[in-house]
């Protein structure tokens, strides 16, 4: 269900895969209009080291959500979720748009607001809560924001794949080791 490109979602109930993908466009679509917070588990790798597959994110669902640099959003696309961090914001006269990408992920993509179904605002994992919105967790992850859009531009130029992963991760190792400290990783 879930893949590098991807991370999908599942409500607490014990659905099948197949059943949690018809119901996702219609529980979302719920969730969004009503303002609801629900907690979800993440599938997946494109977001390590911060968010692993297994891991519980509580998200805020909303209509007009206030989306920063350095946010975990959820994406939804079709009948696909997923989770990636806001690196960047682009402001025409027109328009401003958001590049969304995963901490592990080699390309960013680029979302309107309106994409954006859901804040996510507390991360759970070995029955620990991280909340996303404090202001040391804040400041962390306007770091990695900087650092991966910084990353992605660089990487954009090895004409490799391989190379490409093989770049992100020694760059990570350097960076990601001193940014998170046990409190916001393991």
């Amino acid at each position: 269900m879930g893949n590098s490109d991807h991370d999908s979602f599942s409500d607490a109930s014990k659905c099948v895969p197949r059943q949690v993908d018809q119901l996702v466009p219609t529980l979302v679509l719920d969730w969004q209009n009503t303002g609801a917070r629900q907690t979800l588990r993440f599938i997946g790798e494109s977001m390590r080291p911060f968010l692993l597959d297994g891991d519980r994110i509580v998200v805020q669902f909303g209509l007009a959500l206030n989306i920063s640099i350095g946010d975990i959003v959820l994406i939804r696309a079709d009948h696909i979720l997923s989770a990636h961090r806001i690196i960047d914001r682009i402001t025409s006269k027109n328009e401003t748009l958001y590049l969304e990408a995963g901490d592990n992920s080699l390309v960013g993509r680029l979302i309107r607001p309106g994409d954006s179904v859901g804040l996510v605002v507390a991360r759970q994992r070995h029955g620990i809560s991280i909340d996303l919105t404090h202001e040391e967790y804040r400041k962390c992850a306007l770091k990695i924001a900087h650092f991966q859009c910084r990353a992605l531009k660089l990487i954009e130029k090895i004409p490799s794949f391989p190379g490409r992963y093989r770049l992100l991760h020694l760059l990570k190792s350097l960076c990601f080791k001193s940014m998170f400290s046990d409190t916001f990783t393991e």
